[in-house]
């Protein structure tokens, strides 16, 4: 492949290469995607507007997620609330992973990898809350769906922290109706990026859920989330596949 502009040959045979391994079309389908590893020296963030309040998401490396993790305590799930979100689910795996990778930059490590291929660890600031973040918000691909985790930071000295159980939402800082009014708001909001996402999206990539017999991707033209029957055609799907769609490599940061 040749590219038309002048060039030291190092950074052509270098763009060149790239181009190749990723499967990108063009120069500026392979500029987008080094500007994109290059937003990773300064953690992707974005702030979002419901009922007339201000709630800020930060992407965090994985490092600095375990960190904070130490200092909160989780928030009891809603199940009915969260049964109803998923069976209303409008993007697929590979769909939700496409979004989120671009928002957010690559995948973060802090997933069962039998069980999953994708987790998005997040700093959530809400507006009642003094610290900042608030809570932990991490988009994650649990077997067959995407699960919302939420977990919130106490005191260090907190006499909870030594009580690893689920905790009621603190309804005077993120009330229950709030968290879930806020997980249906970013639900729908990944929705309606995507719309956007897929005019122009080019990377193809290749994941899967081993314990669900599940592969998701996209093959250069379309986005496709396929379960099967049986372990010896999963197996050999994933391996044909394999050959011509790259597995994302994952988030680094601060020495991730």
């Amino acid at each position: 492949m040749t590219i038309p502009i002048s060039l030291p040959d190092s950074l052509r045979d270098f763009l060149e290469e790239d181009m190749r391994q990723r499967g990108h079309e063009s120069l500026d389908a392979c500029a987008a995607f080094l500007l994109e590893r290059a937003k990773q020296m300064k953690p992707p963030r974005m702030t979002m507007e419901l009922d007339g309040q201000t709630y800020g998401l930060t992407r965090l490396s994985d490092s600095q997620y375990h960190d904070i993790w130490r200092s909160t305590i989780a928030i009891e799930e809603d199940l009915p609330f969260e049964f109803a979100l998923s069976r209303s689910a409008d993007l697929d795996l590979a769909e939700t992973y496409a979004v989120c990778r671009h928002l957010f930059g690559e995948r973060g490590r802090g997933f069962d990898d039998w069980k999953g291929g994708f987790a998005f660890p997040l700093g959530l600031e809400v507006p009642r809350a003094p610290r900042r973040p608030a809570y932990l918000f991490k988009v994650m691909n649990y077997r067959s769906g995407v699960e919302y985790c939420l977990r919130r930071l106490v005191d260090p000295s907190d006499k909870r922290l030594k009580e690893p159980v689920y905790y009621p939402p603190d309804a005077a800082e993120f009330s229950r109706a709030e968290i879930n009014r806020f997980t249906s708001f970013f639900v729908g909001f990944l929705k309606g990026y995507f719309e956007s996402l897929t005019t122009w999206w080019k990377e193809r990539f290749l994941l899967a859920v081993e314990s669900n017999l599940i592969l998701y991707g996209f093959d250069g033209e379309a986005f496709f989330t396929r379960q099967f029957d049986s372990p010896e055609e999963f197996k050999e799907t994933r391996a044909t596949l394999a050959k011509r769609l790259p597995t994302p490599g994952f988030y680094a940061r601060d020495g991730d």
